[in-house]
């Protein structure tokens, strides 16, 4: 043996006891408990999902805006490293969630269909990247898009507390009753079927691709999503306004933005209002840099792309159209004919773009905007006067109305205060703001200038507008958070009356200093509330393994550990349970009907007239139990009068006396359904499938 064999031997001997001492050492002593290693093996396996599902959105955007000549074009004023990957990124997300509903229609809906889609796309897009996830082009666009970041420390602050808040079970209130819930409905039952959960028949593109996170079992790679699209608000917004109003507007932009406080919920939540947003504010910027140049066409075939990408996103989108209709009339050359035939090819484009989940609701629900307009399956008049509470809204009340701004800025009237915070900068800068938009349309300012603060304006104005009128008919929709989107579009507008404050500059007072000082005051008080939001959620305690779902949500959500305390003890994974006054259904294990509108109850009293007959449909229709939320049931009496709740509680307790209490546990009680005395016919009412009146069960 040559001496080099030899010390290659010796090499190995010697590693191999070092290796045998370690390992004795760690597996004698254990320094680090197993909780530990699963919650950090949970973690890692959250962020490897969302990272793994944002590379393959990113590669698939990125081939169809380059193929198709859409959106960003590398000669056009505004083109970035940072705005083509966020683009291609958010284009990529709707072919994952397109991918959603055509599995869903297929009836291929199972989490294993989406598992080996996952891996068969990554590896062919792998393996046409030679392996490489990060090539050398896009490693210099990350930095290039890093470089272009005002406000980087606020900017990695949100970052990193709502990633922290991401990783953790979801606890917000209509991530558990519709964004999560319907992703995981649709997973556990594997096709699209009538289910009486409006809600659930929303636009769902952003549901969508939660879909395919929550099929690898990570709830916290769907909220990491989340982040991503609210950071992605961030982006291109400042980027917009550093444009069209300078590198110090886009800094304040991102001030402004972070200063609501409930940024961080919703960032971290999963809700679509960020994502909403994020499509609108690419659709307009398009729409805007096309509009600058000579060609518009490649720029606006890909702000019709995005426009209808947001209008399947939520239902408060719809303002957005109109104003965007109208500038592709103003901002077009030629004649009056030649501008209506590119509104109507460009507009055949989005409507194209947006269609899916439209037609999604015309094939199973009768209507493509269920349940409004032409109402549909599981769906009457009870059901909409119930929803729409009218009559509980401002009205003509003057004063209510002159008081408005200050009602939702303070928020104490509204329905979901934690959710619809937007902070006191917007209405502190309301009068400069208006001045500044007032003085930049009229003068002769540069064009770009002027036609970046008419799109916000407009858009800020249809979007305040349609929500005045909701307000103005119904107390259910005062949410401040509603208005976020058109906010975001605002945001540059607020954002540059900080530094143009100089004009009121005096030799005796820089007014100037003092707003950049208020902005700056509040800026860090929100930043300082998300750090004490976040400690009080004490979010790594999840995340290192010291607490499961469980018992993270019996330390912030002791309701919803009731629930599943309940559910799980006292029934089993065949049952099929009836929540009364309890809209939230995610994570439960258990089939499960939720109340989402509060009126399981009080409309199959309406349907079947009395408690023997609510009971009899109940039985036919196979529900075993009923889940009784007492405060859900006091909120109803309280908050909704205009439906006298209050007489019907006689005949709730006469259905309760008729079930069998299992168990009580804080504010919920489980009943037992008894079965059926008489057989019960074929075709039993309200089951959803052979009848369009609405009915208590699926």
């Amino acid at each position: 043996m040559t001496s080099s064999r030899r010390r290659v031997v010796w090499a190995l001997v010697l590693f191999g006891w070092m290796a045998a001492v370690v390992a004795l050492f760690y597996s004698t002593q254990r320094p680090i408990p197993a909780p530990v290693w699963l919650g950090l093996a949970r973690a890692a396996r959250d962020l490897g999902v969302a990272f793994g599902l944002s590379w393959l959105a990113w590669q698939w955007g990125e081939r169809v805006l380059q193929r198709w000549a859409l959106g960003p074009d590398p000669a056009a004023l505004g083109s970035s490293a940072a705005l083509t990957l966020l683009a291609s990124w958010g284009l990529g997300m709707a072919f994952l969630s397109w991918g959603t509903l055509l599995l869903a229609g297929l009836g291929w809906a199972w989490p294993g269909v989406f598992r080996g889609l996952t891996v068969l796309l990554l590896l062919g897009l792998g393996w046409r990247n030679q392996v490489r996830p990060l090539q050398p082009g896009l490693r210099e666009r990350l930095r290039m898009a890093w470089r272009d970041i005002p406000a980087k420390g606020v900017v990695l602050f949100l970052a990193s507390v709502s990633a922290l808040l991401a990783l953790a079970p979801p606890e917000a209130f209509d991530t558990l009753l519709y964004h999560l819930a319907q992703p995981e409905w649709l997973l556990r039952h594997g096709r699209l079927q009538p289910w009486p959960i409006y809600q659930f028949w929303h636009p769902s593109l952003i549901e969508g691709a939660f879909t395919w996170a929550l099929a690898w079992g990570s709830e916290g790679a769907a909220q990491l999503i989340g982040v991503i699209y609210s950071l992605g608000v961030l982006g291109v917004a400042a980027h917009w306004a550093r444009l069209a109003l300078g590198r110090r507007a886009a800094r304040y932009t991102i001030w402004v933005l972070a200063s609501m406080p409930s940024w961080l919920i919703l960032a971290a939540g999963a809700y679509v209002d960020w994502p909403l947003a994020f499509y609108a504010l690419l659709a307009f910027f398009f729409l805007w840099q096309g509009s600058l140049r000579p060609r518009p066409e490649r720029a606006w075939r890909g702000s019709a792309l995005f426009l209808g990408l947001a209008l399947s996103t939520k239902t408060t989108s719809v303002p957005f159209g109109p104003v965007w209709a109208g500038l592709v009339l103003a901002w077009s050359g030629g004649t009056w004919w030649a501008r209506v035939r590119r509104l109507l090819s460009l507009g055949l484009w989005a409507g194209l773009v947006m269609s899916p989940y439209y037609l999604r609701n015309a094939w199973y629900m009768s209507n493509p905007f269920y349940p409004f307009v032409f109402g549909g399956r599981l769906w009457d008049a009870f059901r909409m006067r119930w929803l729409a509470a009218p009559g509980t809204g401002l009205g003509l009340a003057w004063r209510e109305w002159l008081l408005l701004p200050w009602t939702l800025t303070l928020g104490y009237r509204d329905v979901a205060y934690y959710h619809g915070r937007l902070g006191p900068l917007y209405l502190a800068l309301a009068p400069l703001a208006l001045v500044f938009v007032f003085h930049t349309l009229r003068k002769r300012h540069g064009l770009g200038r002027r036609r970046a603060v008419l799109t916000w304006s407009l858009a800020f104005a249809a979007a305040a507008a349609l929500w005045a009128v909701g307000v103005a008919r119904s107390a259910e929709l005062f949410q401040g958070r509603l208005l976020f989107p058109a906010l975001a579009l605002w945001a540059p507008v607020t954002a540059y009356v900080i530094p143009w404050s100089r004009v009121l500059n005096t030799r005796a007072l820089r007014f100037s200093f003092l707003v950049r000082v208020l902005a700056l005051g509040v800026l860090s008080m929100t930043l300082l509330e998300d750090v004490v939001f976040v400690t009080s959620r004490a979010p790594w305690r999840y995340i290192l393994g010291f607490e499961d779902r469980d018992a993270y949500w019996a330390r912030v959500l002791p309701d919803w550990a009731d629930v599943r305390a309940l559910l799980h003890t006292h029934t089993q994974p065949q049952d099929r349970i009836l929540f009364y006054f309890e809209p939230r259904g995610y994570g439960l294990e258990r089939e499960v009907l939720a109340d989402s509108i509060l009126d399981n109850f009080a409309h199959a009293l309406h349907l079947y007239g009395g408690p023997d007959a609510v009971l009899r449909a109940l039985q036919c229709q196979g529900y075993t139990h009923i889940l009784l939320y007492r405060r859900g049931w006091d909120f109803v009496r309280e908050h909704i009068p205009h439906m006298q709740a209050e007489s019907w509680s006689p005949a709730l307790e006469s259905l309760l006396a008729r079930l069998t209490l299992v168990a009580r546990q804080g504010n919920y009680e489980l009943y037992r359904i008894p079965p059926p005395s008489a057989p019960c016919a074929p075709s039993s009412p309200g089951t959803g499938h052979e009848t369009d009146s609405a009915s208590p069960g699926p």
